[in-house]
């Protein structure tokens, strides 16, 4: 039994086989033995990625990644994959979270005992399974304090920003205020109104002046019922009954005492 392993200088070291070697010893476990044609290309696809990794004995890629490669869907995959492990040709640790990657170790079976092989890897998987569980929590722990950081310092910052437009207020330009007057189609002079909070040095009462818009809109309300006031007056005036006096009648009277 033996693992799959090659050296970059390509040179064949006693108890590992080649790429080549290894391609022929699966075709001819596939005439013995009965495997499907996802599990025969996946077998294919991670040869292929573990030649390029220079043939470590763990490696890693995603879900996504070696289905996409296959063009098959992900569930077809898994099913592909867990027919190799049965068979004996692949192990493989998987994390728990979906889109993480998966380690993965290519086995060979030169005397087709695959519970030998898996009893021989026990081990390895095991520590692998130890370490890859332990280095995913501390990515996760990690991954959710620098969302609580990041959150929180954002927050910080909304809350530091809003403060600040709360509390600081910019005295409107004489042309603001007439512009916004324009805008509302009401008599308020801009200049007036300018010059009185000028002098009260923007206060409103005892209070500094928070949305001048508010107060121009006040002043607006607040002529409008002047006006209103006014025009009740001078409708109340002429409803007096208008009279037609004898003038010359009144002056006899006054003149003669009567």
């Amino acid at each position: 039994m033996n693992i799959f392993k090659m050296y970059p200088n390509g040179v064949e070291e006693e108890g590992f086989m080649t790429y080549l070697d290894m391609l022929n010893e699966f075709y001819d476990f596939c005439e013995c033995n009965t495997v499907s044609s996802n599990a025969q290309l996946l077998f294919h696809t991670l040869l292929a990625i573990n030649n390029k990794c220079v043939w470590e004995e763990w490696f890693s890629r995603t879900n996504v990644s070696l289905s996409g490669r296959m063009g098959i869907s992900e569930k077809a995959f898994i099913r592909a994959r867990n027919e190799l492990k049965q068979l004996g040709l692949i192990d493989f640790v998987s994390s728990k979270k979906r889109g993480t990657c998966t380690k993965y170790c290519i086995l060979y079976n030169t005397n087709g005992s695959t519970k030998e092989v898996q009893k021989k890897h026990k081990g390895s998987t095991k520590e692998v399974q130890k370490k890859h569980k332990g280095s995913t929590k501390e990515v996760q722990k990690a991954d959710i304090n620098r969302y609580k950081t990041e959150t929180e310092i954002k927050k910080d910052i909304s809350d530091d920003i809003s403060k600040k437009t709360r509390t600081i207020f910019r005295p409107p330009t004489m042309q603001e205020v007439k512009n916004y007057c324009e805008q509302r189609g009401n008599n308020i002079d801009a200049e007036y109104f300018v010059d009185f909070y000028v002098s009260k040095n923007w206060m409103v009462g005892k209070n500094k002046m928070k949305d001048w818009k508010a107060c121009v809109r006040t002043w607006e309300r607040n002529s409008r019922q002047e006006k209103s006031v006014k025009q009740a007056s001078r409708n109340g005036f002429h409803n007096f009954e208008q009279r037609e006096y004898d003038y010359a009648a009144l002056e006899n009277k006054l003149a003669h005492g009567r």
